[in-house]
């Protein structure tokens, strides 16, 4: 593993858990890989949201490795936010298979997602694709690596060539049809999207839905240590409690000079769009 940045006294505390966490994300993505060529096995959450075997074995690697290497941190994981509680500033936020739904339709667009968290911030995040072999990781002060690669996130304004991701549910209730006069297009995994955006594949994620922070937090992370901006989707800085008090009022990604023009665009889409619960 390579960190594209000089080291620093803060940032350089990571460096571990930065091992680690890119560690524990292979091996999950290798599960969620395993379980799809043989059978996955679909249920339903209380909100009708599908959950499958290869969750909760993703889930399962990541929360015991954690436990095992950071005894004292809080660990808050989608498939169990309850499995440790946080007593102290760092907590772990996990989404273990972001966009199921596309992991079982076989899909390639699923990730693994572990951010790390301190005093609310995100400030650590590792996302890896396994179905494209994508891994992505990154810390505040130690920058953004794609497979080892250093990478940033794209500079300038928008203009009619950039890309503009959003979720493949928004664009069905009604954003697609801004495609003609706006370079957006769909793609599932919150996380995926961000950590492209961080590597400049993307020029920016926007989505107007309520954001839940399992998928949002290693992305997040990735995004401001390569430089760009973070926010809700009315320009709020997001922050990320052990507990969340509830979901962000949509999600913004981007490089500095593309944030004002994208919160213009979310003012400006807000009323045309049929709500989305959240995600």
């Amino acid at each position: 593993m390579t960190f594209p940045m000089t080291d620093t006294s803060e940032a350089g505390r990571y460096r571990r858990e930065m091992r680690v966490a890119a560690d524990l994300a292979a091996r999950a993505g290798a599960a969620l890989l395993r379980c799809r060529q043989k059978q996955v096995e679909i249920d339903f959450k209380r909100g009708g949201e599908i959950v499958t075997n290869a969750d909760r074995e993703s889930n399962d690697i990541i929360i015991s490795g954690l436990a095992v290497a950071f005894p004292g941190d809080g660990i808050f994981s989608e498939e169990s936010p309850q499995a440790v509680p946080a007593s102290g500033t760092r907590i772990w936020i996990i989404d273990p298979l972001d966009s199921t739904s596309n992991f079982a339709s076989g899909g390639t667009e699923f990730a693994v997602s572990i951010g790390l968290a301190v005093d609310g911030a995100p400030v650590l995040g590792v996302v890896f694709n396994p179905a494209r072999n994508e891994m992505f990781t990154g810390c505040v002060g130690l920058g953004v690596s794609l497979n080892g690669i250093p990478v940033r996130p794209t500079v300038g304004p928008l203009h009619k060539m950039s890309r503009l991701a959003v979720s493949s549910t928004e664009w069905e209730k009604g954003l697609g049809r801004f495609a003609r006069t706006i370079s957006m297009y769909p793609m599932s995994s919150m996380a995926y999207k961000l950590a492209r955006v961080a590597a400049g594949l993307d020029d920016a994620v926007l989505s107007l839905k309520p954001r839940k922070p399992w998928g949002s937090c290693a992305g997040a992370a990735l995004v401001l240590a390569a430089g760009g901006m973070v926010t809700s989707a009315d320009g709020d800085p997001l922050r990320f409690p052990p507990v969340a008090s509830g979901p962000f009022p949509g999600l913004i990604a981007c490089s500095r000079w593309k944030h004002g023009e994208i919160v213009k665009l979310a003012r400006a889409l807000r009323s045309t769009v049929t709500p989305v619960r959240s995600a």
